[in-house]
């Protein structure tokens, strides 16, 4: 069973997410800042490492349109044809996993 604390913690860090999330639907030029920049870092920072597999992607751009964070940009990348999905800024990752769950080619995964 978790403690005060951890349960405190963790709705904290939803509570941030939550607030980034809404700021950035209506001002989209804030995806600029990292998600924990809003709350000071009182609730703790989520650490994932966001990786997409290069032979995976098909470059179909459902990352980069889908996450709130803008964690992922379309770009070339030697040695593959087309664009691909890459990772340009891990540390805004809110690790909601939505990339996760809708890539088509199931080539993203994050890891806590």
């Amino acid at each position: 069973m978790a403690g005060i604390g951890e349960n405190t913690s963790a709705l904290s860090r939803l509570a941030c997410e939550l607030i980034y999330s809404s700021i950035i639907t209506y001002f989209p030029d804030y995806r600029l800042i990292t998600p924990h920049t809003l709350c000071n870092s009182m609730c703790d920072e989520i650490m994932v490492t966001v990786t997409v597999d290069l032979d995976k992607c098909n470059g179909d751009s459902v990352c980069v349109d889908l996450c709130p964070a803008a964690v992922f940009e379309l770009k070339e990348v030697p040695g593959y044809e087309g664009k691909k999905s890459v990772v340009v800024n891990n540390d805004a990752c809110l690790a909601c996993r939505a990339c996760e769950a809708q890539c088509t080619t199931q080539g993203i995964t994050i890891t806590e």
